[in-house]
């Protein structure tokens, strides 16, 4: 009897599930923003609510860099050569950018353009949940062409995310 061969999956399904479920969260979160009366939102469970929607943000990032890992990792070779495959994901991680931006796109029109104020532009380049995925994204691609090892890579990558850690709350202040 011959048993038919798995193929190896090339994706982790619980990622992708995880990543629909923070979707939906974050698409829930900003239906309820606009729909629930002030009267609601001074509730006690809507506090409650407001923290856990906090969340969604930062698996997003999370799923990002394990999903960037997961990826770099079956094909490192290819993302250590200015290529192909290293300009296919600076374009993919360049439109994360660029959609966070278009979404306060702060005009209807480009012919409106002139009447933005300082308000409208500070809103505009307002740097998103989108657009710091994409930027980190677009970093750590850079920096894995630049250094070419796995390990220079893994040591690098650390002490630059500890610093960025200690040094946000100085930065906040």
């Amino acid at each position: 009897v011959l048993e038919p061969q798995l193929q190896p999956q090339s994706r982790l399904v619980s990622i992708d599930l995880v990543r629909v479920f923070a979707m939906a969260l974050m698409v829930q979160g900003h239906t309820l923003d606009v729909l629930l009366t002030p009267q609601v939102q001074s509730a006690s469970w809507y506090n409650f609510w407001l923290f856990c929607r906090g969340f969604t943000a930062p698996v997003f990032m999370s799923l990002a860099g394990f999903s960037f890992a997961l990826a770099t990792m079956k094909r490192f070779e290819e993302h250590t050569v200015l290529g192909s495959a290293v300009f296919k994901r600076l374009r993919r991680f360049a439109f994360f950018v660029l959609l966070g931006y278009s979404m306060r796109f702060p005009v209807h029109s480009l012919r409106d353009f002139k009447w933005i104020g300082a308000d409208g532009w500070r809103a505009f380049l307002q740097f998103d949940v989108l657009q710091t995925i994409g930027l980190t994204l677009i970093v750590l691609e850079l920096l894995l062409l630049a250094l070419k090892s796995k390990r220079t890579f893994a040591i690098s990558t650390g002490v630059l995310g500890m610093t960025i850690a200690f040094i946000a709350p100085l930065a906040w202040n």
